[in-house]
């Protein structure tokens, strides 16, 4: 035997226990293969049993729902309308539509006042109002309004009401605001062209109450119409009767249309109250003229108890920088008395008043601004100026009230008011008046007794 073939014999024997263990160990192999999978696979399932268990409500919803449910969030959200704010004179917030707006407002007046005679007021200075206004619509057609006063040390609410306005020819307003009753009251203060109001607006005059009205505009804004019912008690005050005060008001503007400039300015108006009190205390009522010097006071037990009736016309002429104004009120209230001492109280008022602008706006828009406004720093203007003057006469009919001690003081008054404006700008003005009221009997006030008295008023005002 060749020594090659007996290597070969050699290694074939020492391979042979290899090749015959080989199929047993590579069985055992995948044995443990399987076994390793199947440990895996179960240990996926426990996974997914878990996962089924924590699984949201939401995947069993139908996929095409969600989209719906995206879709109509995407709509809804292009469709909400973007919202501005700015200022216009108030600043305000509102809808691109117009359809929601909020308007804020506000109202300082500080006051100086100097009186020639110690039988008025001292002299003093006040901050007479401080005012914050909100204004403004939620879907277009329902209208509120929110006022309340800071001023002269008090806090009170002035108008707060809701107004339904669908169509300008027949509105509803409900809540307090002013009856609608003389022109010197209803004009707002920030525009009001003197420091105080008339005799007739401040004495006769209901103001405001909580009550609910129909107003709107007619024929072709030509008429404005007011028809209101009312507690009667006044502005903050409980109602305590069954008794109403019923008041009308019709402003007529004939001309409005017009291209005359003479015409076009021109506004009528005639009011009327009614009403029945008969619980209503005047001990202690105090009438006051232009200078807020009392000149009328009602005795302590003095009470009224018939019905109340107010009676009114004004006119208003509006030409370019020039006004004229004039009104007339009555009031008349039966069975005044204090025990077995009875009169009446029929009293009236009458002035007129006229203003003119000497740098020559426009005074027949709403908000006229000043041709330069003051602004010495940038060089400006010197601002708007307007001189003004008014007669105020006040009669009480029945002079027995004071002959029978139901009152003290006057029975007539003659009041004259002088005055300059400076607007510095369409939201600052500068106010001086000067007041002379004339007495028929002497007033006597404190241990001071005069015939007539002196006032020099002044005010500064910002309005926005």
């Amino acid at each position: 035997m060749s020594p090659r073939l007996r290597d070969v014999l050699l290694l074939a024997l020492l391979a042979a226990p290899a090749l015959a263990q080989d199929p047993l160990e590579r069985l055992r192999q995948l044995e443990e293969h399987v076994a390793g999978q199947d440990r895996k696979i179960e240990a996926q399932n426990r996974k997914i049993e878990e996962l089924e268990r924590r699984r949201s409500p939401i995947d069993d919803v139908d996929p095409a729902r969600i989209d719906a449910a995206v879709d109509r969030y995407l709509d809804a959200k292009d469709s909400k309308l973007p919202v501005t704010a700015g200022f216009d004179g108030k600043f305000f917030v509102q809808s691109e539509d117009r359809d929601f707006r909020l308007t804020i407002g506000g109202l300082l007046q500080n006051d100086a006042q100097f009186f020639e005679t110690d039988q008025a007021r001292n002299d003093t200075f006040i901050a007479r109002r401080a005012r914050l206004e909100f204004e403004g619509r939620v879907f277009r057609h329902h209208e509120f309004r929110l006022e309340a006063d800071f001023g002269d040390g008090q806090s009170r609410l002035l108008d707060g009401y809701y107004n339904a306005n669908f169509v300008e020819q027949v509105q509803f307003r409900f809540g307090q605001f002013k009856e609608p009753f003389g022109h010197d009251v209803l004009a707002p203060w920030r525009w009001h062209d003197f420091i105080e109001r008339t005799m007739g607006g401040e004495n006769l005059a209901p103001g405001r109450d909580v009550g609910a009205m129909v107003h709107g505009r007619v024929l072709d804004r030509h008429l404005n119409y007011f028809v209101g019912l009312f507690n009667g008690e006044g502005q903050n005050a409980r109602d305590d009767n069954d008794d109403k005060d019923l008041a009308v008001r019709l402003e007529g503007r004939p001309f409005r249309t017009s291209e005359s400039i003479w015409l076009k300015g021109l506004r009528i108006a005639a009011n009327a109250t009614v009403g029945r009190d008969e619980t209503e205390a005047l001990g202690g009522t105090t009438f006051i003229d232009s200078t807020t010097a009392p000149f009328l006071t009602f005795s302590p037990g003095v009470r009224a108890g018939d019905e109340v009736l107010r009676l009114g016309t004004d006119v208003v002429w509006f030409v370019g920088p020039f006004t004229l104004t004039a009104e007339w009120m009555h009031l008349e209230q039966r069975e005044i008395g204090r025990g077995s001492t009875v009169g009446a109280l029929e009293a009236h008022d009458l002035y007129v008043a006229a203003t003119y602008l000497l740098t020559g706006e426009d005074k027949t828009v709403p908000v006229f601004l000043p041709a330069h406004p003051f602004d010495p720093i940038e060089g400006g203007g010197w601002g708007a100026w307007e001189i003004l003057g008014r007669y105020d006469w006040f009669h009480l009919e029945d002079e027995r009230l004071i002959e029978r001690g139901l009152a003290t003081g006057t029975d007539e008054v003659h009041s004259w008011t002088g005055g300059l404006n400076w607007y510095l700008n369409s939201h600052v003005r500068l106010q001086f008046n000067y007041v002379f009221s004339m007495y028929d009997e002497a007033v006597r006030s404190g241990n001071a007794q005069g015939e007539d008295n002196h006032a020099v008023l002044l005010r500064l005002q910002l309005s926005f």
